[in-house]
C-alpha cells in the first residue's frame, strides 16, 4: 500500500499550491510583518535614548540611591522582624490561654479550674 496523503477535505489528492497562492501568502506575511519589526525597532531606539539620558543621572546620584536602598533594606528587614515577632506573641497567648482555663469568680479573683 502506498502512503496516502489526506487534505483538509478529505480526499487522497496532494494539495495543489498556485503562484497566486504564494504570493497571497507572502503579502499577508509582509502586511503583518513590517509593521511589527517597525514597532520593535522604534521600541530599541526609544529603550537606547533613555538610557544614553539617564546615565549620567544614575552615576551623579548613585551615592544617594545607595544609601536609600540601605535604608529601605533596613525598613523592609524591621517591618519582617516585627511581624514575627508579633505573630510569636499571639501564638504564645493562644498555647498559654489554650492550655489553662480561668474562671473569674465575683470579686474578681481569677481561679483554674482542672
Amino acid at each position: 500500500m502506498a502512503e496516502e496523503r489526506i487534505t483538509a477535505a478529505g480526499t487522497g489528492q496532494k494539495p495543489r499550491l498556485t503562484e497566486t497562492t504564494v504570493l497571497y501568502a507572502s503579502l499577508a506575511g509582509i502586511v503583518v510583518g513590517l509593521p511589527l519589526l517597525g514597532m520593535m525597532g522604534l521600541t530599541l531606539l526609544a529603550s537606547i535614548t533613555i538610557l544614553l539620558i539617564s546615565s549620567p543621572f544614575l552615576i551623579i546620584f548613585s551615592p544617594l540611591l545607595l544609601a536609600a536602598g540601605f535604608i529601605l533594606a533596613a525598613s523592609i528587614a524591621g517591618f519582617a522582624a516585627a511581624g514575627v515577632m508579633a505573630l510569636a506573641g499571639i501564638s504564645v497567648f493562644v498555647w498559654i490561654f489554650r492550655g489553662r482555663r480561668w474562671v473569674c469568680f465575683g470579686g474578681g479573683i481569677m481561679e483554674k479550674l482542672a
